[in-house]
C-alpha cells in the first residue's frame, strides 16, 4: 500500500470518512516504514498563529495510532516529524524482536 489513493481509502475506512475537525484540509497521505500517516492543515485556535498543521498516523493494517499523531505551527517542522517515523516504525519492530526473543 504505497499508493496516495490507497492510503486515503485506509484513512476514511479507518475514521469512517470524518475529518479531523481541527485540520480537516488534507495535504496528502503517505508512508513510512510500518505507518501511514496524513498531513493536513486547519485554522488555529489562537490568532498569534492562524494555521496549525497536523499528523495522523495508523499503521498497515489500519491501527490508530493516536500516541504518534502530532500538531505543528510549521509546516517544516510537521514534514520533518513525518520523515521520522519511519525510524520510530523500525524502533518499535526491534523491540518487539527482543521481547520475542526473550519469550523463547
Amino acid at each position: 500500500m504505497n499508493q496516495p489513493h490507497q492510503i486515503k481509502a485506509k484513512f476514511a475506512e479507518v475514521y469512517n470518512g470524518n475529518k479531523n475537525i481541527f485540520t480537516p484540509n488534507i495535504l496528502g497521505y503517505g508512508k513510512r516504514g510500518d505507518f501511514l500517516y496524513e498531513l493536513s492543515w486547519g485554522d488555529a485556535i489562537f490568532p498569534r498563529q492562524p494555521i496549525i498543521y497536523g499528523v495522523t498516523v495508523i499503521t498497515l493494517s489500519g491501527e490508530k495510532r493516536s500516541d504518534l499523531a502530532q500538531s505543528f505551527n510549521r509546516k517544516a517542522d510537521a514534514e520533518s516529524y513525518i520523515s521520522k517515523l519511519g525510524k520510530i516504525s523500525k524502533a518499535e519492530s526491534q523491540l518487539e524482536e527482543l521481547k520475542n526473543a526473550d519469550a523463547s
